[in-house]
């Protein structure tokens, strides 16, 4: 039976997030290191902003089955520990900062620990973008500003500026398309995912017509 009182009962739990561009008064909320069901490791850093967030989540460094060099896994590690030294440097002083992570682990536990213990009555000026798979992120590049306080010492303006690589509208994400052999000898079809689920779950109608 379907009832209109039982559906009104469900609670929303819908989840407000920080659009794309060049935001104020952001703060920093908390940070965290976790590991994927798969195993890799990260640490993401929350934000927020009017009650809507941006969960930032930095990855391990991923050697993509030993294609890479030591110099680009190594080039990954410079340009991640850069970007993350852009958001450090809002809360505390260089000289505050000292490291001694040997490995992605290490780094991570230390970056949580120093941004737990930030003052985060500071208040941020940051730069979002979407990634190509439509979803918003801080900038991937290192050597273009995109955090800094919102407070900036006497003389001093800001340094986020708009650049032509940063993406600041959503990006169409087209669905993937899986090919299906043909009963012929050589030709082929490709289907789209919604179809392919309805050949799987009713192969005597597998399109899901009403004849």
């Amino acid at each position: 039976m379907y009832s209109k009182e039982r559906a009104q009962q469900i609670t929303k739990n819908d989840v407000k997030f920080i659009p794309a561009g060049i935001q104020e008064n952001v703060a920093l909320k908390s940070a965290r290191v976790a590991e994927s069901p798969t195993g890799r490791k990260f640490f993401e850093v929350v934000f927020e902003k009017n009650g809507a967030t941006l969960t930032q989540t930095e990855w391990k460094p991923d050697n993509k089955n030993g294609q890479l060099s030591d110099e680009d896994v190594q080039r990954k590690e410079d340009n991640q520990f850069s970007r993350i030294m852009q958001l450090l440097i809002c809360f505390y002083k260089d000289e505050e900062l000292v490291f001694n992570g040997t490995n992605f682990e290490e780094f991570a536990k230390e970056v949580v620990d120093y941004l737990n213990k930030a003052d985060k009555s500071k208040l941020l000026r940051v730069k979002i973008v979407y990634n190509d798979k439509g979803y918003t992120t801080l900038p991937s590049y290192a050597k273009y500003t995109f955090i800094e306080p919102m407070i900036l010492p006497e003389g001093q303006t800001s340094a986020i500026t708009e650049l032509r690589i940063d993406n600041f509208t959503k990006p169409v994400v087209a669905d993937v398309e899986t090919p299906v052999a043909n009963p012929g000898p050589s030709e082929s079809i490709s289907i789209s995912p919604t179809v392919e689920a309805a050949v799987e779950n009713n192969a005597e109608n597998p399109y899901g017509l009403p004849f």
